[in-house]
C-alpha cells in the first residue's frame, strides 16, 4: 500500500496537511511525500465518510491509525479509500 502525504489545498508550503493511502495513488502539487505501508502494519479503524457529492462514485473513506506509525506521519491524520481496506491488500484479525 502507497500512502501520500497531502498539502492543504492552495497552501503556499509544502507542508503535510494530511496523509491519504490508496492504490494506485497520485502526483502532484500537492504531493509532499510517498511513503510505501510495510506488511504487518497495522490499521485501526477510527471513523468513516461517505462522499455525498461526489460526480461519478460514491467514495467511503476510513480515518485510521497507523500502528507502527511512520516519522513521516506524525500528527497528521490518515485516511484509507475502503478498496483498500479488502484483500488483496489487507488481512483482518479481531
Amino acid at each position: 500500500m502507497r500512502s501520500h502525504g497531502v498539502a492543504a489545498a492552495g497552501s503556499p508550503y509544502k507542508t503535510t496537511a494530511y496523509v491519504a493511502v490508496w492504490e494506485p495513488g497520485f502526483t502532484g502539487p500537492e504531493l509532499t511525500f510517498v511513503e510505501y505501508i510495510p506488511a504487518g502494519t497495522v490499521l485501526r479503524v477510527l471513523s468513516a465518510r461517505k462522499c455525498w457529492n461526489c460526480p461519478f462514485d460514491d467514495l467511503i473513506d476510513f480515518a485510521v491509525s497507523v500502528e507502527p506509525s511512520p516519522e513521516k506521519f506524525a500528527n497528521h491524520p490518515v485516511s484509507v479509500r475502503a478498496e483498500i481496506l479488502a484483500p488483496p491488500y489487507v488481512e483482518c484479525r479481531p
